[in-house]
């Protein structure tokens, strides 16, 4: 009986002083009135437009050199996107897909090469130098806010008179800010901040507002990253689409 004892409150003292995690308790989300008054704000800009697709133009500043490139798009909200990287004749090079469930990259060159891997956690990194997931490419493509889960939200005003809604999730420890314009009450700039720092993983701006189609979007996108590489997304088509058939995400190995 005393060993047991002994046992149980050697694993107790040893679970205190290493603050074990597995057994720590997630805060209740805390979100402030005028926190919720934005995210309302973000989440009747998402409900706008379901699938979309459309044509534009990529321009890169990275440390490896990467031509201008034309490419086109089919998006389904939340996670289903297909990007096809054209040559200036119009030609796909590469095909970059996702389904929901897979994540496919196909290319066009002799040995027409398929790759297909899980897609939950894969972001486009390797190919445009930043870690942009799927479902949030998706997202800025439609029109949309990227917003991920988080435990507490704030509204920030900031010394311009611009205000920014603060999301921070706690594990794993991310913070997303999203900035909203005084002139117009609309988003232009996103931070994805993690592991408890200041300096932005990767950061969103908008540029410019056009209404294409009966959908308000942006001119341009800017993503850059931490080492300020950057990524210029130039919208110059764009049509709202009421669905998208599932398998136009769904890649195969050409016969």
């Amino acid at each position: 009986m005393k060993s047991r004892l002994f046992f149980f409150v050697t694993l107790v003292f040893i679970l205190m002083v290493t603050g074990c995690a597995r057994f720590s308790i997630k805060p209740e989300k805390s979100v402030s009135m005028a926190a919720g008054a934005l995210l309302e704000q973000v989440r009747l800009i998402n409900t706008r437009l379901n699938a979309c697709k459309g044509i534009g133009m990529m321009s890169f500043k990275t440390e490896s050199p990467i031509p201008r490139m034309r490419f086109a798009w089919l998006c389904d909200l939340p996670d289903r996107i297909r990007l096809e990287l054209l040559a200036p004749t119009g030609i796909p090079l590469l095909t970059v897909s996702a389904d929901g469930t897979w994540f496919y990259v196909l290319s066009h060159s002799e040995d027409h090469r398929l790759h297909k891997r899980k897609a939950k956690r894969v972001n486009l990194e390797k190919i445009i130098s930043i870690p942009l997931t799927i479902r949030d490419a998706s997202h800025l493509l439609a029109g949309a806010i990227p917003l991920h889960a988080f435990d507490t939200a704030e509204r920030i005003d900031l010394p311009d008179g611009n205000y920014m809604l603060h999301l921070r999730n706690y594990r794993p420890d991310k913070t997303e800010n999203i900035f909203f314009d005084k002139a117009n009450g609309r988003p232009h700039k996103i931070e994805f901040i993690k592991g408890g720092g200041h300096e932005p993983e990767y950061s969103v701006y908008f540029n410019g507002i056009r209404l294409i189609n009966g959908a308000t979007i942006p001119e341009s996108i800017t993503l850059r990253n931490d080492r300020n590489e950057s990524v210029d997304i130039d919208i110059q088509r764009f049509w709202p689409e009421s669905g998208i058939e599932a398998e136009k995400f769904i890649l195969t190995t050409p016969s």
